[in-house]
């Protein structure tokens, strides 16, 4: 277990420099955009071109990785995000900086896809869901501590745009000097969105909308807390409370998730999040305290909400449809979360800042009528073969690439054994399946 630690510490090491110098630019981003007096329309297409080239990197870099190999892949996108980065200060427009977004969300796809596909190329499945629990861990606090760098340096300055430059490039070296073997080339399948929606309605409604109201947050967070009156500080404490709140209930809300049914989980996760939207919309101004209190309880529930969407949709796939699958609910998300800081607009320019947690509200609320008819109308539905994932393992503060999903899917009962050991718990369908071949 120790070996494969070292053997993948370059990449934990690269993927946490990469993530804290993305954290930090999409947040500075957003801040920069407000104070230079940006429509709310022009941000929300900001934050949307992102995703827009995200979901392109996702179709066509496994091409280029399978053409030039990962390391290769991974070195010339990091360059590329790097000098994006810098250019933002060139030409403080709209226009321009969408059209660095998707090329900076192009390059982010890549990275995490080269990334993720390595370090389940290097995990077997005896200690794959340690290696991936190590990894988000290293995802969350990489990007909190982005979050926090929004502090050091004045927003409207050159500063913070050159550290976010720097990070990134510095995100090269780790890869670049590493003697861990590279993978094979990465496998790419596709799924209808019609068989998508077959297998679970509920996945693939909710992976959209968990786009569509998650991503209008990250959009517009910091714009809520900067037309409050606040300072930079205060969005970064903000914005990293919400992703504290995602971290703390991740396992509980997993555990809970494979102990009962995963439908129940949902619906509780998607009350929540609306709930946490209606009291941030009522408490909006009133004292930062209770803003960072409603954002906790809003990351708690809104974050985990698409990882457990897509363990979900899971429990009724055959184990040759995981990565097809998967990959067809992050395009879902993907679309979601390209509309969502568009849609966004409206409700902050009619209602005021506050309106932005009238949207997310709006949001869950409408999924959660959708999925409370999908559980009266299927209360009785089998999983498949009567298995499911853990979802102690699930990413839920970032879309993911499929390779990723993949590392999350359980193909072995040993593998099942020892994330609940590893929990402390009995595997209920073990045991019964002990119990049935006992009474035989």
């Amino acid at each position: 277990m120790q070996h494969i630690f070292i053997n993948i510490f370059a990449l934990l090491l690269a993927s946490a420099i990469l993530l804290m110098g993305n954290g930090l630019q999409g947040t500075l981003l957003i801040v920069r955009a407000n104070s230079e007096a940006f429509s709310l329309t022009s941000i929300g297409l900001i934050t949307s071109a992102y995703f827009v080239g995200f979901v392109l990197g996702c179709r066509y870099i496994p091409k280029i990785v399978e053409q030039v190999g990962h390391i290769r892949t991974y070195t010339a996108l990091a360059s590329i995000a790097s000098a994006a980065a810098l250019s933002h200060v060139l030409f403080v427009t709209p226009v321009f900086w969408i059209a660095i977004r998707v090329i900076s969300g192009f390059c982010f796809a890549g990275l995490s896809m080269v990334i993720e596909s390595w370090l389940n190329d290097k995990a077997t499945n005896k200690i794959r869901g340690r290696v991936l629990s190590t990894f988000r861990m290293v995802d969350l606090g990489a990007v909190t501590v982005g979050q926090l760098l929004l502090t050091l340096a004045d927003p409207m300055g050159f500063t913070l745009f050159a550290l976010v430059s720097i990070l990134l490039s510095l995100a090269l070296v780790p890869i670049a000097l590493t003697k861990t073997s590279t993978p094979k080339p990465i496998a790419h399948e596709s799924m209808s969105l019609k068989n998508i929606y077959k297998v679970s309605p509920l996945g693939a409604v909710g992976s959209f909308t968990t786009g569509i109201a998650n991503t209008a947050f990250w959009a517009m967070g910091p714009v809520f807390v900067q037309n409050m009156g606040y300072k930079s500080s205060l969005v970064a404490a903000f914005m990293s409370t919400a992703i504290i709140g995602g971290a703390v209930t991740q396992w509980p809300m997993g555990l809970m998730s494979d102990k009962i049914d995963r439908r129940i989980v949902v619906l509780f996760a998607t009350v929540m999040s609306m709930i946490a939207g209606i009291a941030l919309y009522l408490v909006a101004g009133i004292s930062a305290t209770w803003m960072l209190a409603g954002v906790c309880l809003f990351g708690g529930f809104a974050i985990p909400l698409f990882g457990l969407v897509m363990a979900h949709a899971n429990d009724y796939a055959k184990p040759e449809n995981y990565v097809s699958l998967n990959s067809g609910l992050l395009f879902l998300y993907g679309v979601g979360a390209m509309t969502g800081p568009v849609l966004v607009a409206p409700f902050m320019s009619v209602l005021g800042t506050q309106g932005l947690f009238a949207y997310t509200a709006t949001m869950h609320s409408m999924f959660l009528v959708f999925a409370i008819w999908r559980y009266i109308v299927n209360r009785d539905r089998k999983r498949y073969e009567d298995d499911y994932i853990p979802m102690q393992m699930a990413s839920t503060l970032h879309p993911a690439t499929p390779e990723t999903f993949e590392l999350e899917h359980p193909r072995h009962i040993k593998r099942r054994e020892k994330l609940f050991k590893m929990a402390g718990l009995k595997d209920p369908w073990l045991e019964k399946e002990r119990k049935k071949k006992e009474s035989k």
